[in-house]
């Protein structure tokens, strides 16, 4: 991949208000290191978490997904206080002893990349990486676009606004040190884990 360092310009170059001096203490409210403090998602009578969420909530401990003392759980927004951005009302949030460590948003894609990135460069400055990446559409057709990536004191931001072979979902992961350890030692395990013919 080839990097771009400087392809944003002077235009990028300065944080907005506080967004760099906060970029470690919060994501979307949400305090980088600590414990989760949301109220626990609606439940339905049928067992499922209920369609619309009237406030920022989180789903059950018990339904999250665990990879050794790694869990992720979902946390819903309410429609009034989801980003236009998002692909859907909800984002990852993983927890490392119950510390949350990393945040997954999956985007709404090519449609959203602008929208997206201005939100992470008022949070966050300018990316310290660009670059650019091949990428082909359900139709097979080929493309270039561009990836970002913020290093930060005790956090990595990344933002791929497309998916190799979709133009309609993108992903930002914003995690501690810690958390994308987990990570990366989770998807090595997934290899290890594939059984050979």
């Amino acid at each position: 991949m080839k990097y771009l360092r400087s392809l944003l310009g002077t235009l990028l170059s300065a944080c907005v208000g506080l967004a760099c001096a906060d970029s470690q203490g919060n994501v979307f409210g949400l305090e980088i290191g600590k414990p989760a403090t949301l109220p626990v998602c609606q439940y339905t009578a049928a067992g499922k978490y209920a369609g619309v969420q009237p406030s920022l909530c989180i789903e059950r401990e018990v339904d999250s997904e665990r990879f050794g003392n790694y869990s992720a759980r979902r946390i819903h927004f309410p429609v009034a206080e989801t980003p236009n951005w998002f692909y859907n009302d909800s984002i990852v949030s993983g927890y490392i002893d119950g510390k949350l460590e990393n945040v997954y948003v999956n985007t709404s894609g090519y449609s959203s990349k602008d929208q997206a990135l201005e939100a992470l460069v008022k949070k966050y400055g300018k990316p310290t990486d660009i670059f650019e990446q091949e990428a082909q559409n359900e139709a097979g057709a080929r493309y270039k676009v561009f990836n970002y990536k913020w290093v930060l004191p005790g956090l990595y931001v990344e933002f791929w606004p497309v998916q190799s072979t979709s133009l309609d979902v993108g992903i930002i992961r914003i995690e501690t040190p810690v958390g994308k350890e987990k990570r990366m030692g989770y998807l090595k395990s997934l290899v290890q884990k594939e059984r050979s013919l």
